[in-house]
Formats: C-alpha cells, structure tokens, sequence
C-alpha cells in the first residue's frame, strides 16, 4: 500500500502545486496593481480607421439600432484597456425611450489581419431613484461584485440587437413600476457614461474589494479582492456563475416569449 502511494505522490505535488498557482499567487501578483485609474479615460476616433470586419459589425448594429430609434453619440476607444486587445465601442442614446446603449467589439490587428476575439451589445435604462435595469448578451463573467440596485440579466446567445431592444423594453414595462428614465443633457453623453462607469469602481470600495489611492489616482484591490476576483473567474465559482447568468437568462426569455 505504502509503495503504491508513492507512484502517486509526485502527480498529488504537481496538483498542488498547480493550485497554489493559480488560486494563490496569481491572487497576490495581482493585487499591487491599478484595478481602474481614475484618469482612464475614453477617447473618439475614426471609424474609417477600422478593419472591414470591424467595421460590418458596426454597421450592421448601427442600422438595426437606429430604427429602433437610438442615435449614435460617439465612437469611443480606450487604447490601454487591456494590452495587445484594442476596445472600440459606440454609445447611442434614445432619449424618447430614455434608453442607452453600447455596441463594443474586441478585436486584435497583425500586419496580415485584423481578428475580433469578442463583441456584445449592452443596454440600460436608469432611474431617478438611483435604480437600473440592464439587458445585454454578453457571453463573460465578471468578477466585480454586483450593484443590488441593478437588475441585470446577460443572454448570451441573443446576437441579433434588435431582439435584444424587444426583450429589453419588456423587462422594462415588467419592472419599472412607474419610475421616470433619466437621460442626461445632450454634449455630456460620453461624460456621464464615464462617470456611471465609475459608480461600479467606487461599489467595490463599498463592499471592501477596492480602495482609492490618491497618490496613484487609482483604484487598487485589497487583499480580499485579488481573491475574490480572481477566484470568479476560476472552477468552481465561474461554473457556477455562469449557470447562474443561464438560468435567469432562460427565465427572462420564456417570460418574454409567453407575450409574443
């Protein structure tokens, strides 16, 4: 018997030590650094600039978007977002509806190719009472603890944006229970996108993730967070959140479906 365990002693020390990797030390690597930098900020750009798989993309939503009464406000780029991965993104508005929208795409260009590696549509209506609701289909988990003011769901599969508007005005009419959408003045659109961006960043703080270096200007995890968000993006917790997102996903969808 003694012997036996020995044969798998090594493969017990690899796993281990695997584990110590990941679910310790990745935490720890990451924690001196800025979680968001208050001076981040977004910037216009071109799109003619664009690869033309890029650019389709874009325009495809532009079009659905649009009919369904949304303007477009401005293309947007944050260059050091992530390194090698360039974010690009349209912010649109229905002001009628009280609607905000953004069309992102994740892509990276080679000196042969420009390849997306992601893109999701992203819809949100806020309240004077602080309250939201977003729709979107992004296909992530993330690793912020969520806003309990906030009612989100994610249908990861609803690639068509004019769907998603549909299933989004539906859970709209369902939960609003008479508050007043609140839009913000026109020519600081881009503005108080940033600056709600931010109330996410400052909700980590709150709960004890995250705290503000004023010599960086930056947000920096604490130790609790570097745990936390790392361990949501690793077995078991991405499994589980990700059946979580499904779950309400397909509740939503039946829910809105019954009404067709």
């Amino acid at each position: 018997m003694y012997p036996q365990f020995l044969v798998f002693l090594p493969l017990l020390l690899l796993l281990l030590w695997r584990f110590v990797i990941i679910y310790v030390m990745v935490p720890a690597n990451i924690k001196s650094q800025p979680l968001w930098k208050a001076t981040s900020k977004y910037l216009p750009f071109d799109p003619a600039t664009l690869g033309p798989e890029v650019v389709n993309f874009f325009h495809s939503h532009v079009v659905a978007l649009t009919a369904q009464g949304f303007v477009v406000i401005q293309y947007l780029t944050k260059p050091e977002a992530q390194k090698n991965l360039t974010t690009v993104m349209i912010y649109l508005v229905n002001r009628e509806r009280g609607e905000r929208c953004t069309v992102a795409c994740f892509y990276v260009t080679t000196q042969a190719y420009t390849k997306v590696k992601g893109h999701n549509v992203i819809l949100t209506t806020r309240f004077d009472d602080d309250t939201a609701i977003t729709t979107s289909n992004v296909t992530s988990v993330g690793s912020f603890r969520k806003r309990p003011t906030i009612d989100s769901v994610s249908i990861a599969d609803l690639t068509d944006p004019t769907a998603l508007v549909n299933v989004h005005r539906f859970r709209v009419a369902k939960l609003a229970d008479g508050k007043r959408p609140i839009i913000p003045p026109s020519g600081v659109e881009v503005e108080d996108f940033e600056a709600y961006e931010r109330t996410a960043v400052d909700y980590q703080v709150t709960a004890g993730l995250a705290y503000f270096d004023e010599r960086e200007q930056a947000y920096i995890r604490t130790w609790y967070g570097a745990f936390y968000m790392t361990w949501q993006l690793l077995w078991p917790f991405k499994q589980i959140n990700l059946a979580r997102k499904r779950s309400k996903a397909d509740t939503v969808m039946k829910e809105f479906l019954r009404t067709r």
